[in-house]
């Protein structure tokens, strides 16, 4: 079961302008980016997918997703629930094993996932799905959301082209190293195939230490673990930094803006897309609610990224 606000099929992002963003000291000391850069340079590139085989992969759970066990008899209020306080966001309903019976388990996804994606995808991008958690989960869930952005037909289409390859905990690797890295590993060498290579393929993580020590920088977002659905979770950090426990929602509108910041200006397009994110990304991004609140670059890119989102959906609103 699941339920996610259609915004269409086709998005056009192409020269759009950035007028409405916010600017001032975009990336701070420590990233290449500056401000007419994300003012100007977005409109100078060719928005165009190029010649390079670039993938991202992106990370399911506190990434993408919250997800929490509830009884099967709780099911249908908890989606009342959480489709009254976020109608905008998609959910996902898997029946799982746990503690010797089956559970069912309610996953909500951050909003306007659709418009990130149809982006990549039009810049030529392979986008995969790479989760610590059991295959059989992943692979109900994941086909289950992308059906209901696009249909089930346009779904298999882009699969058979290779799009939505997911990965689960039998490809996790252990630690082999004491560089950063935690007990499980996402090492993106068994995501790539064909001309793809590693320069040009970045994982979008909640904790940075499942990321390889030698596959970074990786595009930090904010752990979902922070966001919770039930107003009995008020006393979060979050609230007494003044801010709405929704806060990690604007997660989607950062990557967006990092992502319309290296393909919409020409002198990161160049570049593999790891190198790329590497110059603009300054080098304490990281995934601390306190970088997204306070960092200037992650304000900027969360503008950017909103005003690209409120294009489709007026209505789109910062968390």
């Amino acid at each position: 079961m699941s339920g996610s606000l259609s915004i269409g099929s086709s998005l056009e992002f192409a020269g759009t302008s950035v007028d409405n963003a916010t600017c001032d000291d975009v990336g701070g000391e420590n990233s290449l980016v500056d401000v007419d850069d994300v003012k100007h340079g977005l409109s100078k590139a060719d928005a165009s997918p190029s010649s390079r085989s670039r993938v991202v992969v992106f990370d399911i759970d506190d990434t993408l997703c919250k997800s929490d066990f509830i009884g099967i008899r709780a099911g249908e209020k908890a989606l009342k629930i959480a489709i009254k306080n976020h109608p905008e966001c998609p959910f996902i309903f898997s029946d799982e094993w746990e503690d010797r019976s089956f559970m069912r388990k309610l996953h909500v996804f951050l909003p306007y996932l659709q418009i990130v994606f149809d982006y990549l995808l039009q810049q030529g991008v392979r986008i995969v799905f790479f989760s610590c958690s059991m295959k059989k989960r992943n692979v109900s869930v994941i086909p289950e959301l992308l059906i209901s952005f696009w249909g089930r037909e346009k779904f298999e289409a882009l699969k058979a082209k290779g799009q939505f390859e997911i990965f689960s905990a039998e490809h996790v690797r252990p630690c082999t190293t004491f560089q950063d890295e935690g007990t499980c590993v996402k090492d993106l060498k068994v995501v790539i195939r064909g001309d793809e290579t590693l320069s040009d393929a970045i994982l979008v993580e909640g904790v940075i230490s499942f990321a390889a020590y030698d596959q970074k920088p990786v595009l930090n977002i904010i752990e979902l673990k922070e966001w919770c659905l039930s107003d009995n979770y008020r006393h979060i950090p979050l609230s007494r930094a003044g801010k709405s426990n929704n806060f990690p929602l604007n997660s989607v509108y950062y990557m967006f803006g990092v992502f319309r910041t290296y393909f919409e200006n020409e002198k990161f397009k160049v570049l593999p897309l790891r190198e790329g994110l590497r110059q603009i990304l300054p080098e304490d991004a990281c995934s601390l609610i306190s970088f997204f609140l306070k960092h200037s670059f992650a304000n900027d890119m969360i503008e950017l990224g909103l005003s690209e989102v409120q294009k489709v959906v007026p209505d789109a609103i910062y968390y």
